[in-house]
């Protein structure tokens, strides 16, 4: 849809994931310095490749936009804080991911060691050996341990690992440095995003639990003030929401535009038709792109009439973005926060979140 309509050349790239693609195993020598960015340089690679070959498909070297959701996202925030990857793009949308899910190297190599250990393995020959589908069925037990234990992003084991080539510092004291902040960046995140991931009923019990590995304890009374009468699964969703993808985005554009830096933020709200749901994680993605009706979208926005105009505005953003253009509403400042809301009837939105930023200072 963004070539067809948009004069783009689009690039889907592949890089390694999860233990594979975030494993540090620098304790094993210099020829596993930077194993626990993996992925990272691979995407870097890639974006090596456009640079170097994207003309011969009618592509700009100067004019590339990365863009990715969730782990994309990430991956998007990840290459804007990292000096080995500037130069290589010039524009950057991460949708629902930001800054704050690389790992100290100190936990990269805890969860180094949870995987080594589901492996029973000891030397880095040994891990060599394994298997490739031993080592995701490790993977998958390894995120089991690394949740229970409460240490690093709070989510998953395998991300980037700071303290190397790639990753010298953390994330966030890169973008606060202002690396990146050359490159304009549209970013945000989705209302209800964590309503894809709790599957169960919660009590007020789980609820305190998930807030105090959240970070306080104090986030359930502050939420239940913001939010009087949601039950418990309510909350937990609004706190994973939260947690995870819009405390994080905000506060990465807030590192930006500190230093000038050319940020616009959005926020997606139109909800699927599939009730619990609502704006969940990932539904902007068939927006911006434009293809509501292609196969299986249907069971992710619920039956009734097409939201079309909701797509055409966000694919027009997306499209003028990408081409060089504004997209359409006042940069995002410190005084005023303008966030632009998606949704049948779209809107601008000043200060809208400060109560909950202030319900997570000092903690997120």
């Amino acid at each position: 849809s963004f070539a067809l309509n948009g004069d783009i050349v689009v690039v889907s790239i592949n890089y390694r994931l999860g233990a594979l693609g975030f494993t540090d195993l620098s304790r094993f020598g210099e020829g596993y310095a930077t194993s626990g960015v993996n992925g990272i340089c691979d995407q870097i690679k890639a974006l090596e490749w456009v640079r170097d070959n994207i003309s011969g498909f009618g592509g700009d070297p100067s004019k590339v936009t990365i863009a990715g959701e969730s782990a994309g996202g990430f991956s998007v925030a990840t290459l804007l804080g990292c000096e080995q990857a500037q130069g290589l793009f010039s524009r950057a949308i991460p949708q629902s991911g930001a800054t704050h899910h690389t790992l100290t190297d100190d936990v990269g190599k805890v969860v180094a060691d949870l995987l080594m250990d589901e492996l029973g393995v000891e030397s880095i020959d040994e891990l060599k050996s394994a298997s490739v589908l031993d080592i995701l069925k490790a993977q998958a037990r390894v995120d089991v341990r690394y949740n229970q234990m409460n240490i690093g992003n709070g989510v998953q084991a395998f991300y980037p690992v700071e303290q190397n080539e790639v990753l010298p510092m953390p994330l966030r004291e890169s973008i606060r440095a202002g690396v990146g902040a050359s490159v304009p960046m549209l970013t945000g995140t989705n209302k209800d995003e964590n309503t894809l991931f709790v599957m169960e009923k919660m009590s007020s019990e789980k609820l305190r639990y998930q807030a105090r590995a959240y970070g306080s304890e104090s986030l359930v009374e502050a939420y239940r003030e913001m939010l009087p009468g949601a039950t418990e699964t309510e909350l937990s969703i609004e706190l994973g929401t939260d947690f995870t993808f819009k405390i994080p985005a905000i506060r990465h554009v807030e590192d930006r535009v500190t230093h000038g830096a050319d940020t616009w933020m959005y926020q997606f709200d139109w909800e699927s038709r599939n009730v619990h749901l609502k704006a969940t994680h990932a539904l902007e993605i068939p927006f911006v792109f434009n293809v509501l009706t292609s196969p299986g979208v249907d069971a992710f926005i619920g039956e009734g009439e097409l939201p079309q105009a909701v797509s055409d505005e966000m694919h027009g953003v997306w499209t003028s973005f990408i081409q060089g253009d504004e997209p359409g509403w006042p940069k995002y400042d410190l005084e005023k926060r303008t966030v632009k809301h998606f949704d049948n009837n779209s809107s601008l939105v000043e200060n809208g979140e400060l109560p909950r930023l202030n319900a997570w200072e000092g903690i997120r």
